[in-house]
């Protein structure tokens, strides 16, 4: 089963619609990736640093209308969501952080040092703010996933 749009009528028109969208498109797909840099640059900054892996483990991955950031050390969900007592899960993220509860076989308690997912939600804010101000004209409604 295919579902589309085919679009007919004065080509001037269509051509126009056709520009206007493909506009549209490139215009979101840069401002994603806009706002994956600066989530990354964000969370690099917000860091805890000790001897400095986690911030140089920082990576951040772009493809059309995506854009992805995190880090590559496996503590660093530890770091960002404390351990032992000490956890701090933001609203939202419980099924994410879950993978990362440990088996209870050691008692250690360091606290959260959040630094991906705040810098994340700020970003993703001001992204929704701009794309819904950008298009409030046209009258879309735009919301991240």
């Amino acid at each position: 089963m295919k579902i589309g749009i085919e679009v007919e009528g004065n080509k001037t028109l269509v051509k126009g619609l056709k520009d206007a969208v493909q506009s549209m498109l490139e215009f979101v797909e840069e401002e994603i990736h806009n706002t994956t840099q600066e989530i990354a640059t964000k969370a690099v900054s917000r860091a805890p640093v000790d001897l400095g892996i986690l911030k140089n483990s920082n990576y951040v991955k772009l493809d059309r209308m995506y854009g992805e950031t995190g880090f590559i050390v496996k503590y660093a969900p530890y770091v960002e969501f404390g351990t032992g007592g000490k956890v701090n899960i933001p609203a939202g993220l419980e099924e994410y952080a879950s993978q990362y509860k440990g088996q209870g076989l050691r008692q250690v308690n360091l606290p959260a040092r959040p630094f991906l997912f705040n810098s994340a939600f700020e970003e993703q804010v001001k992204l929704t703010n701009k794309l819904n101000k950008d298009f409030d004209s046209a009258s879309l409604t735009i919301r991240l996933l």
